[in-house]
């Protein structure tokens, strides 16, 4: 018992517990570079930071008011409608209002663009109407509806546009067409059949005529033949007949007498 309390005072003693170890200057310099530089990165880290939020607060300054001066462009169309339809007196009177609006956007940043004779854009246009024109090549735009905005480097309202398409034609127009062409397809095949049904007839008869006059000789021949064979045997019966004649047995002498 008493040995054991005693080695417990040997560990809780501090003069007896061991020495701390000692590092060489190297060390302590290896240390410090490494504390250095986790330093160095933790302020950088800190500084991209600020940036960031700093960007931020500009970017949210910029466009917190976008929908404010959205509001206000309706006004803008309003009084681009209104001096198009007035008389020259009151554009006069409108003219200096409008213009005074208009700078006030362009103070705030807000800046109009023109689509007019320019290619579709999805990112800039918004498409509403669409015509022809001949003279123009396709998604040309060709009139202006509403102008567009910029709100510094972007979008803040899409021009309204009416762009050059080609008609495109209906389902009902489609199967028209077809039928038409259906219809004319049938006609020229039974006309094509009619013609090589009369070209068949022709034909046949032509067959007819041409062996008949193939087979007109041969049947004057064999006529001919037959009538000799026929004159043959007449002639051959009037000879044995005269022959039975002059036989006496027949009585032929005494006829002769």
């Amino acid at each position: 018992m008493f040995e054991k309390k005693k080695e417990q005072a040997k560990k809780e003693d501090p003069k007896e517990s061991p020495e701390p170890k000692r590092i060489t200057i190297e060390e302590a310099v290896e240390d410090n570079k490494a504390l250095i530089e986790t330093l160095q990165r933790l302020q950088a880290d800190f500084e991209n930071f600020k940036k960031r939020e700093e960007k931020n607060r500009e970017e949210f300054s910029k466009f917190c008011t976008a929908s404010i001066f959205f509001d206000l462009l309706e006004i803008m169309d309003s009084f681009e409608s209104a001096m198009q339809k007035c008389t020259p007196d009151q554009n006069e009177a409108l003219e200096p209002l409008y213009y005074h609006l208009k700078k006030f956007l362009e103070k705030n940043n807000v800046t109009q663009f023109s689509a007019l004779n320019e290619m579709f854009n999805p990112e800039l246009h918004e498409v509403l109407l669409t015509g022809y024109n001949s003279y123009k090549d396709e998604n040309i735009v060709l009139e202006e509806i509403k102008k567009g905005y910029f709100v510094f480097d972007k979008v803040l309202r899409h021009a309204q546009v009416k762009i050059n398409q080609r008609p495109v034609k209906k389902i009902e127009e489609i199967k028209k067409e077809l039928k038409d062409q259906l219809n004319k397809l049938s006609g020229t095949e039974a006309s094509a059949k009619k013609e090589r049904e009369e070209q068949k007839g022709k034909d046949a008869v032509a067959d007819k005529l041409f062996s008949k006059e193939s087979a007109s000789p041969q049947n004057e021949a064999k006529e001919n033949q037959q009538a000799k064979e026929s004159n043959s045997q007449n002639s051959g019966n009037n000879t044995s007949q005269k022959e039975s004649n002059l036989n006496p047995e027949n009585g032929g002498s005494q006829n002769a007498k």
